[in-house]
């Protein structure tokens, strides 16, 4: 894929102090997107929007490993920005080097069954949910109290030593703002496992001069609210899903409460 200046500045960096990173793509025609959340992350918020889609455009098959949990640090590579946060986290064995190569595990079947492999043809996609696997990171960023933003971007493995790069987002963070220092816009119960009524809150932060609603049954972000517009609440009878809906007619957000996961 075709790097911008951003991204080819962080494969400088990452080769210098990385040694043996094979830094070309396959073909020239996988490509990888990485969405992350544009608001700044709250201390305690503990689900934010990190999704990593691997597309195949090549004319012949790729593997990949199915779940999130499986491709991170065997396929699916976080790496960060400034360098000294990186090192310190593979210091810490709490990511591993980019330069890793496990092609060889992915490629056959000694290591993970086949039905924990996807056979990705041409012109098919891949989607990982990297949510709960981005949480970590924001421990080792919370460490340092001098940071209060980044740079990430995933490389994907889709050969031996051969590597897809994503789009490099700045990741900003909070060091003070906790979920529930918000306003309460909201106060309801939700059905759990079918049965059992839970309360939980829905707060709003103002952050950066953009507003955002967060879901206190899970610890996780809702939606931006369009500028301008009064957001209204209602439980789905019967449910655990928050539906979200604005005076101005923008679309409405619709959330799993416990999970904190967008509901199509």
């Amino acid at each position: 894929m075709r790097l911008n200046g951003k991204d080819s500045t962080m494969k400088r960096i990452l080769v210098g102090i990385l040694t043996g990173l094979a830094c070309y793509a396959h073909g020239g025609e996988v490509t990888v997107s990485l969405i992350t959340e544009t608001g700044r992350l709250l201390v305690d918020e503990w689900h934010s929007d990190v999704t990593v889609t691997v597309s195949n455009g090549t004319d012949t098959v790729i593997r990949v490993l199915d779940e999130p949990m499986l491709a991170k640090n065997n396929q699916c590579f976080l790496v960060l920005l400034p360098e000294n946060l990186m090192m310190h986290c593979v210091g810490e064995n709490k990511l591993k080097s980019p330069h890793t190569n496990f092609w060889e595990k992915i490629s056959t079947s000694n290591q993970w069954s086949e039905t924990r492999i996807r056979v990705l043809a041409p012109g098919q996609t891949h989607e990982w949910d990297c949510r709960q696997e981005f949480r970590q990171m924001q421990y080792f960023v919370e460490d340092n109290k001098t940071i209060d933003e980044f740079q990430v971007c995933m490389q994907v493995l889709v050969g031996s030593n051969q590597w897809v790069y994503s789009n490099t987002n700045t990741v900003r963070v909070s060091k003070e703002k906790k979920l529930e220092e918000g306003n309460v816009v909201f106060s309801g119960t939700f059905t759990f496992n079918g049965t059992r009524q839970r309360a939980f809150n829905v707060y709003e932060h103002i952050t950066d001069g953009d507003r955002f609603l967060f879901c206190g049954g899970s610890l996780s972000r809702i939606c931006k609210v369009p500028a301008g517009a009064i957001p209204s609440f209602e439980v789905l009878a019967g449910t655990d899903i928050l539906k979200v809906t604005f005076s101005d007619n923008s679309p409405s957000v619709q959330v799993n409460i416990p999970w904190g996961k967008a509901i199509p």
